[in-house]
């Protein structure tokens, strides 16, 4: 299996008709979506607070949050994003994912729209 990258539009949920294009890797072990600060600073978003992340290695590092709309396959949806340092990777995380009613098809290295599951 390879990695699988998946252009999406980012913007500010105050004024969604602002959009920017930013380049993803599929991530489904981070839970939220890493963008480069520079990008959510110029939309306008604001960080919410500062969390404790671990990362890969099992360091805990502190990153600041924020929400940003999300669009991608025809979906959109507001989710928390990281604001990424300069060393981050850029990362779609499954929040994000699930957020726009979408799964990774491994093996073919695309998305896809799922169902919504409730236990009734």
């Amino acid at each position: 299996m390879g990695l699988t990258v998946l252009e999406v539009e980012i913007g500010n949920p105050s004024a969604p008709e602002v959009m920017e294009k930013v380049e993803f890797l599929i991530d489904s072990g981070a839970i939220y979506s890493v963008v480069p600060s520079s990008i959510l600073h110029r939309l306008g978003i604001k960080p919410a607070k500062t969390i404790p992340i671990e990362t890969i290695e099992g360091r805990i590092i502190k990153r600041r949050i924020g929400e940003a709309q999300i669009e991608c396959a025809g979906e959109a949806a507001t989710r928390i994003v990281v604001f990424a340092s300069k060393t981050d990777g850029q990362v779609m995380g499954v929040d994000a994912l699930e957020g726009l009613r979408l799964e990774m098809e491994p093996l073919k290295r695309r998305l896809k729209k799922t169902r919504a599951v409730l236990a009734l």
